[in-house]
């Protein structure tokens, strides 16, 4: 029932969130600036108006402020929404330089050869500068304006107002300035301003010695960027810089990442010991198996960072070492029990069919895993001891002829997504996504079971449970497939009348063909538009030990796809589409 309609009857309460349907649609791209509503359902100018059943009312007086007003029979209501107002450039006769813009914002710490750049906001037409040490670095208008990206296309730009100065410099061997604070200077017909950077800038003179503290940390190509592959606890690393509580760790002479300062334990020794530098020797390499799959293992001395790329077009797993060198003699093709030890009663057919090493560059060592077939259905690194160990998981296979009992023996945890205070989107109907995404996968857990799979749920009820617990309970029940159950929104600014439909998400190409199956079930059952399966990096599609997928059922801002996906009837076509399609994807040939 819509917020607010107390004891109406449920014709009226049904009525009027269908009208909310659509005025939240209208209003969900609609160009403030113009004061005009723009949808396939009318549009209401500046001046009072009426459509849908809704009277629409614009207050004037506040730029990006909106009073709507919503009526249905007796009821009705008002609601105020409030936009955040876009920057402006700095008015030219406007004397002033913006403190508050000034970048690097955060301290940074830095070795010979990097390159810092400054930015400022000051009026146009000013003559601005960054005074470092004994150093005056002049800046420049920026000629180009900013773009905003979201949900995968550019949503806004922002033309270049003349009033950002950007500049650089580039460390030098010479530079050993510490807690430097550069300031900037602007100056204009005589006149001047300054101001002192907010961070500070000091010079690495020797690298310290770090290790991460727990399992699962997260490594970033730089500050706040893209993910790398994530770390296990204890690998020894060397700092050599940092950015705020950033921490910058040097992998190899042109391999830099970024760990969380909360992620690591740092050396206690004074900067002018070194310590032990993190490398070791490869000597061998071997293959054993447990109960998941095949165990490639790497002896080292001391454990290592890694990254891992996985590939289908060749099936393989491709792991870079770093700080490791080459010594390796013997190098394992496959599992054999005579040669591992182990019971050759338990011995099978493993995923892997080969390795090989190269020594890629000073201080990398790669090392490929070829594996069997086409399709690849996990993988997970650990240390051992000293040990790196790559675990390959068995293929997962169906145990019947496409009957109901086809999924029996198999795990799959099913994620509905958000939940308690993090209610997710809201839909037209009033109805929160999450509560949505509960009953669907309730669902699917009934249509699962029934078709024989053990079902581990992540919540059962309206709560919220943080992204990373949901992926450890998936690891530690042993699911060998997560699907994570989703409604569909946009932000401000793009049409949700234009842009719906059902999608699904992955982020390893192993989960590519699930997501596929899974998006084309959606598409069948349903008969929303077909948006496509796509990569993005969200929690619930980042672990590697099983294929995993994020699922959007449909836009629940569309006011059609919201009236259908608050239907108890199309939960249960959503449940069965996902069910059938993992049935089909497992059927497929391997």
């Amino acid at each position: 029932m819509f917020p607010g309609s107390g004891t109406g009857t449920k014709s009226v309460a049904y009525s009027l969130s269908q009208r909310w349907c659509q005025y939240r649609s209208s209003f969900h791209f609609c160009d403030w600036q113009h004061y005009a509503w723009q949808s396939s359902i009318g549009k209401c100018s500046t001046d009072n108006s009426k459509f849908s059943g809704l009277i629409c009312r614009s207050n004037q007086a506040q730029a990006r402020s909106k009073y709507i007003s919503l009526k249905s029979g007796d009821f009705s209501q008002d609601l105020k929404i409030k936009r955040p107002e876009p920057r402006k450039p700095i008015d030219p006769s406007v004397w002033t330089i913006d403190e508050k813009s000034a970048e690097p914002k955060e301290s940074l710490g830095l070795v010979p050869g990097d390159v810092v750049t400054f930015k400022i906001r000051a009026t146009p037409g000013s003559q601005v500068s960054v005074l470092l040490e004994n150093k005056a670095i002049a800046l420049q208008a920026k000629a180009s304006g900013e773009v905003k990206i979201d949900y995968g296309k550019i949503i806004s730009k922002t033309p270049p107002g003349g009033d950002l100065y950007v500049g650089y410099y580039k460390i030098q061997p010479q530079d050993q300035f510490q807690g430097a604070r550069p300031k900037f200077v602007a100056k204009k017909d005589g006149k001047e301003l300054s101001c002192i950077l907010p961070g500070a800038l000091s010079v690495v003179l020797q690298p310290r010695l770090a290790e991460t503290i727990h399992d699962q940390t997260i490594v970033r190509a730089g500050p706040g960027q893209a993910r790398l592959t994530p770390l296990p606890s204890g690998i020894k690393l060397v700092v050599d810089g940092y950015k705020g509580k950033d921490i910058r760790l040097k992998w190899a002479d042109n391999k830099h990442v970024f760990i969380e300062a909360k992620d690591l334990r740092f050396s206690l020794e004074p900067q002018a010991v070194s310590g032990q530098y993190p490398s070791s020797l490869v000597k061998s390499v071997n293959i054993e198996q447990d109960d998941y799959g095949d165990k490639v293992i790497v002896p080292l001395t001391e454990r290592l960072p890694f990254e891992i790329d996985q590939s289908l077009k060749p099936n393989k797993l491709i792991v870079k070492v770093y700080g490791a060198t080459a010594d390796t003699d013997w190098s394992s093709q496959e599992h054999s029990p005579a040669f591992e030890g182990s019971d050759p009663q338990k011995a099978r057919l493993g995923q892997v069919h080969g390795t090989s090493w190269k020594q890629l560059t000073d201080g990398i060592y790669e090392l490929t895993i070829n594996i069997a077939g086409s399709r690849q259905w996990g993988y997970y690194p650990e240390y051992e001891g000293e040990n790196l160990v790559i675990h390959v998981r068995d293929p997962i296979k169906l145990n019947g002829d496409g009957g109901p009992g086809n999924l029996k023996g198999l795990k799959i945890c099913v994620d509905p997504g958000h939940g308690g205070p993090a209610p997710g989107a809201m839909s037209c109907a009033g109805i929160s996504e999450a509560q949505i995404n509960l009953q669907i996968g309730l669902k699917l857990k009934d249509v699962l079971e029934q078709y024989g799979a053990t079902v581990i749920m992540t919540r059962t009820t309206d709560v919220d449970v943080d992204l990373a617990e949901r992926c450890n309970i998936a690891r530690k029940a042993g699911a060998q497939l997560l699907l994570s159950v989703h409604g569909n929104s946009l932000p401000d600014g793009r049409n949700p009348i234009k842009e719906h439909g059902s999608s699904t998400y992955f982020y390893h190409p192993q989960s590519v063909e699930f997501a596929q199956t899974l998006k084309n079930k959606l598409i069948g059952y349903l008969g929303f538009p077909d948006i496509g399966a796509r990569y993005q990096n969200l929690a619930l599609t980042r672990p590697s030990e099983m294929p995993a997928v994020l699922a959007e059922i449909g836009f629940v801002i569309n006011p059609d796809e919201c009236a259908q996906l608050i239907q108890p009837e199309t939960q249960e076509k959503a449940a069965k589409a996902l069910a059938d399609g993992i049935v089909e994807y497992l059927g497929k040939p391997q």
